[in-house]
Order: C-alpha cells, then sequence, then structure tokens
C-alpha cells in the first residue's frame, strides 16, 4: 500500500510541479516509518500554499484513507468481554457501543477528508471513496466461510497469475452463492487479464444488470469496449456514469475515451472552499460577497425544502433545488461583477442549462440527494446528456 503511494506520486510528477513532487516524496518517505507522522507532514506541506496541487490531494486521501483502514481493523478485531456473577463470559454491550462510536468516528473524518479534497480539488480518489462509503450499497454479507475460502482461493491465484485456476474458484463461489459480487466481477478480471474481452463483458454486464447504480462493472464495460474498438458505445457508456454519480472519477474515464478522437471534456468547474448549503446544518461556515449572497438566498428559500434540500411548490421560484436556485441568485446579484471562471456559468443561466453546470460540472457528494432526485427524470438526463455533448466537449490541443 505505501509502495504504491510513493510509485503513485512519481508518476503523477510533472516539471512545473518537480518540486513540489520533491517534497512530497519526501513526506511519503516519513509516511512509510510513521504513518502519523507523515501525514503531519504532508499536511504541513499543503499548509504553505493556498492551492495546493492536485498531486498533493491524492496522496494526502491515499494517506488518510490507509490510516482509516488501519483503524477499521484495530476496533473490527478487538473484543471485549465480561463475566457474570457465575464467571461465565458475556459480551459487553456498552464496550461494543463504544467500538461502534469508534468507528463511526473514523469513518466520518476520512469522508470529510474527501469532502474537503473532492471541492478544493479534482482529487479523482477522494471522490471513489465518497462514492464507495456513502452511495454504494454494501453488497456480498452474511456469507458462509466456505464461500469466501473459494473466493480467497481465487484471488490468491489471481495474484501468482495462475488466471485458470482463479477462474475455477470463483465459478465455485458463485455456484455455492450465485449473487456473490466480487466473485463475479474478479471472474470477469480473469478473462480481462487473458484478453478475452467477450467473456470479461459477459460478467461485467451482469454485475451491471444486477446493481445497476454500481459504478465499478460500468468502468469495466467501458474498458472492454474500448479494447473491443467499440467507441461510441465507450462513450455511452460512460454518459450513463454521469447519471449514477459524476464525480472526478467518471470524468476522468470519459476523458481516457475521448483522447482517442482527439478531444476532452471541459466541464468548467472551478475549485471552491465552502460546502454546499445543507438544510441540515444550521451553522454552516459564512463568508462574505457573492458567497455571503449564495448563503443568505438559503434562508430566503429555507422554509419550502425538506432536508434534502428538495424545495416544494411555492410562489417564490419554480425551482426544485436548493444548489441550483442558491447559486443562480448568487449569479444574479453578482452578474456585473463576477470573475472570468464564473463567466461560464453565468452562460449556462442565460441559456437554460443552469441545473446541468450544477448537477454535472459543479457536483460535490453533498447535493447527491438533489443529483439523484433530478435523475429520475429522464428529461434531465437527456437535457444533461445535450449539455455535454452541445458546450463541454473541445478539441485538444
Amino acid at each position: 500500500m505505501k509502495k504504491f503511494i510513493l510509485l503513485f506520486a512519481i508518476a503523477l510528477a510533472i516539471p512545473s510541479f518537480s518540486q513540489d513532487v520533491k517534497k512530497i516524496n519526501k513526506a511519503i518517505k516519513v509516511f512509510d516509518k510513521d504513518f502519523h507522522k507523515g501525514i503531519d507532514k504532508m499536511r504541513a506541506l499543503m499548509a504553505k500554499t493556498d492551492y495546493p496541487t492536485i498531486t498533493a490531494y491524492e496522496v494526502l486521501v491515499k494517506m488518510e484513507h490507509y490510516k482509516y483502514e488501519r483503524s477499521v481493523e484495530i476496533w473490527e478485531t478487538l473484543s471485549i468481554t465480561t463475566t457474570d456473577d457465575d464467571g461465565n463470559e458475556i459480551s459487553d454491550t456498552s464496550a461494543k457501543k463504544l467500538i461502534d462510536e469508534l468507528l463511526g468516528y473514523s469513518e466520518k473524518y476520512f469522508v470529510n477528508v474527501c469532502r474537503s479534497a473532492s471541492i478544493e480539488s479534482f482529487s479523482h480518489t477522494a471522490d471513489m471513496y465518497l462514492r464507495k462509503l456513502i452511495v454504494e450499497e454494501k453488497l456480498d454479507t452474511g456469507f458462509s466461510d466456505e464461500v469466501w475460502n473459494f473466493f480467497n482461493d481465487g484471488t490468491e491465484h489471481f495474484a501468482e497469475g495462475k488466471l485458470e485456476l482463479a477462474e475455477l474458484d470463483f465459478r465455485k463461489a458463485l455456484d455455492a452463492q450465485p449473487n456473490f459480487y466480487l466473485a463475479n466481477m474478479y471472474l470477469g478480471h480473469s478473462f480481462w487479464h487473458r484478453e478475452n474481452y467477450d467473456s470479461a463483458m459477459y460478467f461485467y454486464e451482469k454485475s451491471k444488470m444486477d446493481h445497476p447504480t454500481r459504478v465499478e462493472p460500468r468502468d469495466c464495460i467501458i474498458d472492454c469496449l474500448v479494447k473491443k474498438g467499440l467507441y461510441y458505445r465507450a462513450k455511452k457508456e460512460c454518459i450513463e456514469l454521469f447519471f449514477i454519480y459524476p464525480g472526478h472519477d467518471a470524468k476522468l474515464k470519459y476523458n481516457e475515451v475521448l483522447e482517442i478522437e482527439n478531444k476532452w471534456m471541459n466541464d468548467h468547474r472551478f475549485k471552491r472552499f465552502l460546502y454546499p448549503n445543507d438544510m441540515k446544518n444550521e451553522e454552516q461556515q459564512s463568508h462574505t460577497g457573492r458567497w455571503g449572497d449564495y448563503r443568505s438566498a438559503k434562508e430566503k428559500i429555507s422554509k419550502y425544502c425538506n432536508e434534502d434540500g428538495i424545495i416544494e411548490p411555492n410562489g417564490v421560484t419554480t425551482e426544485k433545488y436548493l444548489e441550483v436556485y442558491t447559486f443562480g441568485i448568487m449569479l444574479e446579484m453578482n452578474a456585473d461583477d463576477l470573475p472570468e471562471h464564473y463567466q461560464f456559468a453565468l452562460k449556462m443561466m442565460e441559456e437554460g442549462y443552469l441545473d446541468c453546470y450544477i448537477f454535472i460540472s459543479m457536483f460535490h457528494i453533498d447535493i447527491y440527494p438533489q443529483f439523484k432526485d433530478y435523475m429520475t427524470d429522464e428529461a434531465n438526463r437527456a437535457k444533461c446528456a445535450e449539455y455535454i455533448d452541445k458546450y463541454l466537449l473541445e478539441k485538444r490541443d
């Protein structure tokens, strides 16, 4: 894990950030010896600049994920028991409650690391973890030890490159537990690594059909389609991804496909250091200037909003979503004095695509409930597909 982080930082190094990467790699070396000190050094490095690089955010998120996983391992393996008056062991429910609280704290802390990284930067890793922790359903629970033994044998053979043996193990796991998501996905991977993309796609498609809101099978299907030269279908799958979770990771995947046509998706997103308006949080960070107008707009419409920020019919606005409404108010009130990077958003508002801009270009996990409701409407999905094709696709230089 730690070596992977080091390699990741080196791989992302680019000449203009060479000095920054050298400092990041020093922090990684500290992390390899003591991950707490390494994280502290990484944060101290990022605190020295107003705008840390994407490399810095990516490495910090991976460091914090390592710390989070270690915390989960410790608390989940800890078992506390007491004895009754007769000396019999009994489970200590108060201790279990404490452990659950510590697990919850660890997850909440890591989620907040990713929330900040995905709004202050274009961290695709942060978005991936947010999706996995918050959005996607938990799968493969309650299986027998025998089923997991088949799967674990398969992953061992897979790691050793013994793909035919791995395939047999994954099939055994699926014979015993037909709804075993991971076994089905790994079975697909075993074919992918043998360059049998048709068979790999068969199993990825099955996972997609069984779990249509899960991103990983769709990512794998896109990769297969590219390998088969089916670029139109690959692009269509990418657009479908945006209707499920349009994070930085989904946009990165789409740009990989577009590169074949010498194009890229310029979503005109800009970094912000203020979280979206949240009806469940009455003590959000205040602000001045245009973002002060954004915060104030929340108060004007709050009595018509549910806790997810979905606006009920009212006499103030026909807008249905808190983020679109308050962002629009900010643009309107400051239309004559907006920096250059706001101009695209203003143009989208004037042309009737502000909702698409918010839910595709400026998406953040905090507005996911609004996004999810918005995407239930086929007309909205079609409008977003049009928005991407009409306004976001550009030729590479």
